[in-house]
C-alpha cells in the first residue's frame, strides 16, 4: 500500500508533464488544469490501489488519460447537443418579425439581456462566460434557458411553436409587437 506522502510526491514531480499531456489532447491549458486537479483529487483518493511506486507515473498518466477521454465525450456530447441551440442563434439574428424583440423585452432583465448579447452583439458563449464570472458550461445553460424562455414567450403571446411562424402570427394585425409598442 502507497502512503499519501508519496502520491503528494508523484503528483507534484509529474504535474507539468500530466497538464502538457492533458493539453496536447484537449486543445485548451485551462480545461487541461481542471482535469489534472480531478486526476489528482481521484490519484489521493485511491492511493491504496498502487501497489508499487515505482509504476506511480503510469498510474498517475492512466488516471489523467481516463479523465482526459470522459472530457472529450462530454465536450462531443454538448456540442451535438447544443447543435440545434447554434441553429437558433442564426435564426434568431436572421429574424425580421417584431414580435422577437418585443417579447424579447418581456422576458426576466437577465434573461433577456444575455440574449441581446447573444443575439444581437453576436457575443460567444466564452465572452458571456467571462461576463457574468462562471464557467463555459454555466453560460451555454443559462443560454440555452433563456432561448426556451423566449419560445415559451412567443407561444403564449403569439401563439406559435418556433421562431419561424412567428411570421405568420396575428401580432401585426393586432399591433401588439411594433416598435412603438410599450411592452
Amino acid at each position: 500500500m502507497t502512503s499519501l506522502s508519496t502520491i503528494e510526491s508523484l503528483l507534484a514531480v509529474n504535474r507539468e508533464a500530466l497538464l502538457a499531456f492533458a493539453e496536447r489532447r484537449l486543445g485548451s491549458r485551462a480545461t487541461a488544469e481542471d482535469v489534472v486537479q480531478q486526476a489528482s483529487v481521484r490519484a489521493l483518493g485511491r492511493a491504496e490501489q498502487l501497489r508499487d511506486a515505482g509504476a506511480g507515473r503510469a498510474w498517475l498518466f492512466q488516471i489523467t488519460r481516463r479523465l482526459v477521454v470522459d472530457q472529450l465525450r462530454a465536450q462531443s456530447a454538448m456540442a451535438a447537443a447544443h447543435e440545434d441551440e447554434l441553429a437558433s442563434d442564426s435564426e434568431l439574428s436572421e429574424f425580421s418579425c417584431d414580435c422577437v424583440l418585443a417579447n424579447l423585452r418581456r422576458l426576466p432583465d437577465a434573461e433577456a439581456s444575455l440574449l441581446r448579447r447573444s443575439i444581437v452583439d453576436g457575443a460567444a458563449a466564452a465572452d458571456l462566460a467571462a461576463e457574468l464570472g462562471v464557467s463555459i458550461n454555466a453560460a451555454t445553460v443559462r443560454l440555452s434557458r433563456a432561448r426556451a424562455a423566449l419560445r415559451e414567450q412567443l407561444r403564449t403571446h403569439c401563439g406559435t411553436h418556433s421562431l419561424r411562424e412567428c411570421l405568420d402570427c396575428a401580432c401585426n394585425a393586432r399591433g401588439c409587437c411594433t416598435e412603438g409598442e410599450g411592452s
